[in-house]
């Protein structure tokens, strides 16, 4: 084995070998994060939202729990007697919100999601301050995607082309193209678009790489502005911002895939899916990656699912159907689902509820 060879060995191992961070920053991370048996990392439950940093939490109850249910001749569903607390305590109450849904920032500010099913005009998002103050209402057709950013000034919004960057404090909307995916963080905004990654600074950009994702999944940024990673559903990648570079790459197979990431502090977790068809299992786990490249594993909740086996007969009498079908690398939506686009395009089209 070649010097050359052994130092990219001991690299790369120390990369993605599974070794073990302190048990007091896994618990850290692991406590944070409340891991989903797909892999995903939920800051939603049943009637409760949560700030990503878990120190704010919103609850309210459902003037319906049918969200099919028709309602003045349109349908949906509505939240009532929302409460707002921080680290336990009751921050404020508001009776009657007028919204669907929610998004709570690290700072305790929120996003009411107004929308009206079967309406071309799409959302319209209520920012309310940590106090319950009105701060800003901002208007949206054919939205469909939503999120703050993390230092909690910003909202993102994915509509009419563009990605939307609004500041609710001091009223401001700054356009960037439009993404698949995308990450604020202070005066960062990282955009995942198919096969191209772009970060901006101050709406000025500062650097573009191709990734060769045809279906970014998520993508997150450090909370020092340091470092960058990217997720489908096979691949990670991860850039550093200062050398504006790909410093790390890593792929899964199998029965394994990429489902989300994100950065508590600096440190980056990913969410990977287990799923076995053929036993019925759906189990997520978190990767915890730390600036040294250091790597542990935490499993998290499995669910089960019946299998079910074609009688012999039938087996000789059919093809298996390939699952997912080409092109798409994901398992398909069987029903209408949450802010689908629906309707027959253009002015026509309305976002399902």
């Amino acid at each position: 084995m070649s010097a050359l060879y052994r130092v990219c060995f001991i690299v790369l191992f120390s990369f993605f070998g599974i070794t073990q961070l302190s048990a007091q920053s896994a618990k850290a991370v692991g406590e944070l994060l409340e891991l989903q048996p797909n892999g995903t990392f939920a800051t939603t439950a049943n009637n409760e939202a949560r700030s990503a940093n878990g120190e704010w939490r919103a609850t309210y109850e459902l003037a319906s729990s049918d969200i099919l249910m028709r309602r003045d001749g349109h349908g949906g569903r509505a939240i009532q007697n929302l409460h707002v607390f921080q680290n336990g305590s009751l921050a404020h109450s508001i009776s009657e919100p007028k919204a669907a849904d929610l998004y709570i920032s690290n700072s305790g500010m929120l996003a009411l999601m107004e929308v009206e099913i079967h309406n071309v005009d799409g959302a319209k998002v209520h920012f309310v301050s940590q106090t319950g103050a009105p701060l800003h209402r901002v208007a949206f057709k054919r939205a469909s995607g939503f999120a703050f950013s993390t230092d909690c000034n910003s909202f993102g919004v994915i509509a009419d082309g563009n990605l939307h960057v609004i500041n609710p404090l001091n009223k401001t909307r700054t356009l960037y193209p439009e993404a698949d995916q995308f990450a604020i963080q202070n005066q960062l905004v990282a955009i995942s678009k198919g096969k191209k990654l772009t970060v901006y600074e101050n709406n000025t950009e500062l650097f573009s790489a191709e990734t060769g994702f045809l279906y970014p999944r998520a993508i997150a940024v450090s909370a020092d502005q340091n470092s960058l990673a990217v997720i489908d559903k096979r691949n990670l990648q991860i850039y550093d911002l200062s050398k504006k570079q790909l410093t790390a790459s890593n792929n899964l197979s199998g029965n394994k895939s990429y489902r989300d990431v994100t950065y508590v502090e600096n440190q980056l977790a990913v969410g990977v899916h287990y799923l076995n068809r053929t036993e019925g299992i759906s189990r997520g786990s978190i990767h915890l990656i730390d600036a040294a490249g250091q790597r542990t594993i935490a499993n998290g909740p499995e669910k089960r699912f019946q299998v079910f086996e074609a009688a012999p007969e039938t087996k000789q009498e059919t093809q298996t159907i390939p699952w997912p079908f080409v092109p798409f690398d994901s398992m398909h939506t069987v029903w209408n689902y949450y802010e689908q686009h629906m309707g027959l395009g253009g002015a026509n089209r309305y976002m399902h509820q």
